[in-house]
């Protein structure tokens, strides 16, 4: 009976062996594998999630902004070219060519008002993409950086559709290379719709590279883009005599250096400083002019190859006593032959009453009495506040002045004078009134006023000729009666929801 259980018990532990082993030869059907899940990241101040089969940490997020535009609005003031009643003889009284014309009230040399009708309200739409991936090296996290933009507006202080790159570049060991807010920069275009009298905050090509340092000092030296103003000015109408008198502007030549900036940077708890300099290269020509009535100015082109340069200085001071992000940032700024970086007359919404802007514009000007390159200085100081009032209320004031100056040896050639005003002063104030009722929801308003004043070139008016000083239409009657002073206002109510 033993034998036989041991007989039953082999060859039960054999068939199974066997059938074992068969079955291992046997096709199976496996289950399919576990789901590969997103998940979630954080790489410095970028959280997002992974990039499936990389390192790489991907942040999306973008805002949709609605905005409605409002601002003063006056009669305008366009180019309105002279006329020729007889020609010009050299060294005789004969009335020089430019006479008013009938009908017509003019406000300055040139230009005629008309009582143009405008828009005063204007509306906007701005939609952003924004892409952020970042991933860890042991040189410390390599980043690449882009935001899409896309707007369309019509009205007021809105252009055409268009789609654009506000800000694409890579960061990696301290360099930062790509399309990226300039490093001379400190408050930027204020809290309000880029209308602060400040240097400039757009985004610029560049090559940088910031050393940092102990105890949050920081060091950076970028080579930028150049940013040139200058324009050859109508100056040589068969019928019109040059609008800007002994000084005019040239054509830019070819770019030979980029722009050379640096900056120096320290946070601490509390607050901020930043100092910036830059270096401007100005490379323009002028070709020479000859007068509708041939007598020559410049016989010969004049060439300029010389440097701008520029400093800002900035320090922001923690609040905490007025609430969580209270602070003051408070900004000063010089500029001689960089116009670009100011601002100064390039800013925004306003309609200041109608007024052309009649200071320089461009780098440097040419004087063709004593052949000299005039540069024109510019300088302005510039606070913003942001105090919160409860936690999804804040007020943001800001105000700014600046002054731009041209000083040329000689007004006087030939009888004309220069039509751009020496001097200009402005400021602009308002405040930013910002809601924000849930998360990633803001409403805000901008409500900002802004005034100056651009002095009259010397004897506006009163032209005259070799043999003495005399003026069109009426002997001693001066038609042309500079307009000096100009204000406006303007507001916007935005709705920007982010993600």
């Amino acid at each position: 009976m033993t034998l036989m259980k041991s007989l039953l018990l082999g060859s039960a532990a054999t068939f199974v062996v066997v059938a074992g082993a068969q079955a291992a030869d046997l096709p199976t059907k496996k289950g399919a594998p576990a789901a590969e899940y997103v998940r979630v990241c954080k790489i410095g101040d970028i959280a997002g999630f992974v990039i499936p089969g990389t390192d790489t940490c991907l942040k999306i997020g973008g805002l949709i902004t609605a905005q409605t535009t409002f601002g003063s609005t006056a009669d305008q003031y366009v180019i309105q070219t002279p006329v020729a009643a007889v020609a010009y003889v050299p060294g005789t009284a004969t009335t020089p060519p430019l006479l008013p014309v009938a009908g017509v009230a003019r406000n300055r040399l040139g230009v005629a008002q008309y009582a143009t009708q405008r828009d005063q309200v204007g509306m906007y739409t701005r939609g952003r993409l924004a892409l952020d991936a970042v991933s860890n090296t042991a040189y410390g996290p390599l980043l690449a950086h882009i935001n899409i933009e896309e707007n369309v507006g019509t009205g007021f202080d809105s252009a055409a559709s268009y789609g654009t790159i506000d800000g694409a570049y890579l960061q990696w060991a301290g360099i930062t290379a790509g399309y990226h807010t300039s490093f001379f920069q400190f408050i930027g275009g204020g809290v309000a719709w880029d209308d602060l009298l400040s240097a400039k905050a757009d985004p610029t090509e560049q090559m940088a590279y910031t050393a940092t340092f102990g105890g949050g000092f920081s060091a950076t030296l970028s080579i930028e883009a150049p940013q040139v103003e200058a324009g050859q000015q109508a100056i040589t109408e068969s019928t019109a005599e040059p609008v800007y008198g002994p000084v005019f502007a040239g054509t830019k030549l070819g770019i030979q250096s980029p722009d050379i900036v640096g900056a120096l940077d320290v946070t601490q708890g509390w607050g901020s400083a930043h100092l910036g300099g830059l270096l401007h290269q100005i490379h323009q020509s002028f070709a020479g002019v000859t007068t509708p009535w041939g007598t020559s100015v410049s016989g010969t082109a004049s060439d300029t190859n010389q440097w701008g340069w520029g400093v800002l200085g900035g320090v922001s001071f923690n609040l905490p006593s007025l609430g969580a992000g209270a602070d003051i940032k408070l900004q000063g700024q010089y500029t001689d032959g960089a116009i670009y970086y100011t601002h100064l007359f390039n800013i925004g919404a306003f309609n200041f009453s109608g007024t052309s802007y009649d200071g320089a514009t461009s780098d440097a000007y040419y004087n063709a009495v004593d052949g000299s390159w005039v540069r024109p200085t510019a300088w302005g100081v510039a606070a913003v506040v942001d105090l919160p009032i409860g936690p999804t209320f804040k007020v943001s004031p800001e105000i700014s002045y600046g002054e731009i100056k041209l000083s040329t040896s000689n007004d006087h050639l030939f009888g004309e004078y220069s039509s751009l005003s020496p001097d200009v002063k402005m400021w602009v104030g308002g405040a930013t009134f910002e809601w924000d009722p849930v998360h990633n929801l803001a409403f805000d308003l901008d409500l900002l006023y802004g005034a100056g004043t651009q002095s009259a070139p010397t004897n506006w008016g009163c032209w005259g000729h070799s043999s003495g000083p005399s003026c069109h239409g009426t002997a001693g009657v001066d038609y042309s009666a500079w307009k000096s002073d100009f204000d406006g206002f303007n507001g916007k109510l935005r709705i920007t929801r982010s993600f």
